[in-house]
């Protein structure tokens, strides 16, 4: 099940906010030169986390850049199963995320779109 007031009261609210420079293929990713940072839709869910650690993984030199994971049991790309817990989603939910932001190329406008018909489908079906 869908932690619902996660989803509308941190995760959407962050996704639309503007605050945040979107990337694809990895969850977060930091150039140690320029500080720009950037992350895909996933990486702004564990962003707005309680308790969020991010724990660098990787650092390309070529790109100046690191990439970051969220813990065990996970890639750059994808979250841990805690965290996966955490918010409700299944590995189909992440699977199209991913999608959508990586290979689609959608804007966090529109991934928040996508979450927010998520939860109302599920309020249809608890009624």
């Amino acid at each position: 099940m869908l932690n619902i007031p996660f989803i509308r009261e941190s995760w959407i609210p962050k996704l639309r906010s503007g605050e945040i420079k979107q990337g694809d293929t990895y969850l977060h990713k930091s150039n140690t030169v320029t500080n720009e940072s950037t992350m895909c839709c996933l990486g702004v869910a564990y962003d707005v986390m309680p308790d969020k650690r991010w724990i660098p993984y990787g650092y390309w030199n070529s790109e100046n850049s690191t990439t970051y994971i969220t813990g065990p049991g996970c890639n750059t790309g994808y979250l841990d199963m805690k965290t996966k817990a955490f918010i409700g989603i299944t590995h189909d939910h992440e699977k199209r995320l991913v999608d959508l932001n990586d290979n689609q190329k959608k804007d966090f406008n529109h991934i928040a779109d996508v979450l927010e018909s998520w939860c109302a489908e599920q309020e249809r079906l608890e009624l």
